[in-house]
């Protein structure tokens, strides 16, 4: 029959579609989520039109929001309803 396929994505998850023709040994891998993150210049530029701030990657850190109670590498999540007034959404 028909295959379906049923995602959800919550958080910091990433889904990764893999599939391949039928007889094939080679799979493709397709990224089906966009993450939310810091680092990205759309989320940098959201974050800081709601008046947080990012602070920069050093090293092997990736950039993350800045908040009164400590920085967040994400930049969207379910809670952490504090951090809103820095942009977290």
């Amino acid at each position: 029959g028909k295959l379906r396929l049923r995602c959800a994505h919550l958080g910091d998850s990433i889904v990764v579609l893999a599939k391949r023709e039928k007889g094939s040994e080679t799979w493709e891998a397709i990224t089906i989520t966009d993450i939310h993150r810091a680092d990205r210049e759309d989320e940098a530029r959201r974050i800081e039109a709601a008046g947080g701030k990012v602070i920069p990657a050093e090293g092997d850190e990736c950039s993350r929001l800045d908040t009164l109670y400590g920085s967040l590498a994400i930049s969207r999540s379910f809670g952490d309803n504090h951090a809103r007034q820095y942009g977290l959404s």
